[in-house]
């Protein structure tokens, strides 16, 4: 607890008292970016789940519409609802690149104020885990378990955007070929 200025029950702040409570306040800094990363991390896992069950959605819709056997409309379906589907899949792809894109730039960000933090100040050390795996990239320092453990999150879009290019192309090539 602070003392504040002219309070007279206010025990007097000894010089002892001046290292711990910076340590306590760069331990609460740490604390902080380590909390605002954790909601990041949420938030992250949050929108890759979500355009992930999106994908798997239009992907059934795309192979049940694929195999539309309907004697009186099924080609007209076939032509026309898989490119519009492939379509809206690179389109939330896209989308869902934003979002995904900016969480991670956000992560790297509150580390880096993290990693500061840390290096300047040695009190700090017991809460610093080192990594194995820690290269020299273009001069910087890069942990590459953190760099591992976001390659699913910032691919999947592209993955999912080949795929739909793909999709699409199969299908306006099979209904070409009728």
């Amino acid at each position: 607890m602070m003392n504040e200025p002219g309070d007279p029950t206010a025990k007097p702040t000894s010089a002892s008292d001046k290292p711990r409570q910076a340590h306590d306040a760069e331990l609460d800094k740490l604390k902080f970016y380590r909390a605002e990363i954790k909601d990041e991390f949420a938030l992250l896992s949050n929108r890759v789940s979500a355009y992930i069950s999106a994908q798997a959605f239009l992907i059934i819709a795309y192979t049940s519409a694929m195999g539309n056997q309907n004697p009186q409309w099924g080609h007209e379906f076939r032509v026309v609802f898989p490119p519009f589907l492939a379509t809206l899949g690179i389109v939330t792809s896209f989308q869902a690149w934003l979002g995904i894109r900016a969480a991670s730039d956000t992560i790297a960000l509150w580390r880096i104020k993290q990693n500061q933090l840390l290096a300047a100040n040695p009190a700090l050390e017991d809460y610093h885990v080192e990594r194995p795996f820690i290269t020299r990239r273009n001069g910087k320092l890069v942990d590459i378990t953190h760099e591992r453990s976001l390659v699913f999150a910032r691919w999947s879009p592209l993955t999912f955007t080949i795929a739909w290019l793909v999709f699409g192309a199969l299908s306006i090539a099979l209904n070409l070929q009728r």
